[in-house]
């Protein structure tokens, strides 16, 4: 009766509290796996953001050892260069005072102070030295100059002076010439008319007759041959005198 009816009651409001305790439970366990999905998200958000802003930062570092890595390059290669242009500054002095000093000597002059001079001094030095160096070298090259002006004007006036020696010298030659090639023409007219006449006897004894005017004909083209090689035997002689 009212006993069992009271028990049912209980364990009605046992079910329904059961049940209450279980939708509680299943309530807050949705909302704790919701809470542990956000959290979770939030936790991945953070990580991809740190490691965004890691990425970031590693590739800022990069550049910025890139741009030191260049600037240090820059930098050396400036400084080498420096000390190149200061290297052939150094000998582009040396070299100007090794001039100075060579310029002194070839003029005469003491050298020896010449390192001692500033950089200004040493030029103006310099200077001054080549200037007197080309006044040097044209007063040289003008009395060279004169040398060969006197020097031609003198040999033209021994050459005038010696025309009229080597004038008589041709003139002594030429009758030389005609003195020997007249006597080589006599012997040879003499010899030729022996021989012409030992011909004409043996003809004359052979065939028993005399050619007449062959005689003549034949001492003509003999004295026009030794003319004419007498004519150039002058006119060569008359070369050499000049040549001389």
């Amino acid at each position: 009766g009212p006993a069992a009816a009271g028990l049912a009651g209980d364990a009605a409001g046992r079910a329904a509290f059961y049940g209450r305790v279980r939708a509680g439970l299943g309530e807050a366990h949705r909302e704790a796996l919701e809470r542990k999905q956000v959290i979770e998200r939030r936790k991945e958000e953070l990580e991809r953001a740190q490691q965004e802003r890691a990425r970031e930062e590693e590739a800022r570092r990069e550049r910025e050892e890139a741009q030191r890595l260049r600037e240090e390059a820059e930098r050396r290669a400036r400084e080498a260069r420096l000390r190149e242009r200061e290297k052939q500054l150094k000998i582009d002095e040396e070299l100007e005072l090794q001039k100075t000093r060579d310029l002194l000597k070839a003029m005469g002059k003491d050298a020896s102070a010449v390192a001692d001079l500033g950089a200004v001094d040493s030029q103006a030095l310099l200077r001054e030295t080549r200037e007197a160096a080309a006044r040097a070298k044209e007063e040289t090259a003008k009395r060279a100059q004169d040398q060969a002006k006197k020097l031609d004007y003198i040999t033209r006036a021994v050459r005038m002076e010696e025309l009229p020696v080597l004038e008589k010298r041709y003139t002594a030659q030429c009758a030389a010439d005609r003195e020997a090639h007249a006597a080589g023409w006599a012997a040879q007219r003499s010899a030729h008319r022996a021989a012409w006449e030992a011909a004409v006897r043996e003809k004359a004894r052979t065939a028993g007759m005399w050619v007449p005017g062959h005689r003549e004909g034949f001492e003509a083209a003999v004295l026009a041959g030794l003319r004419e090689r007498h004519a150039a035997e002058c006119e060569a002689a008359l070369r050499r005198a000049r040549a001389e």
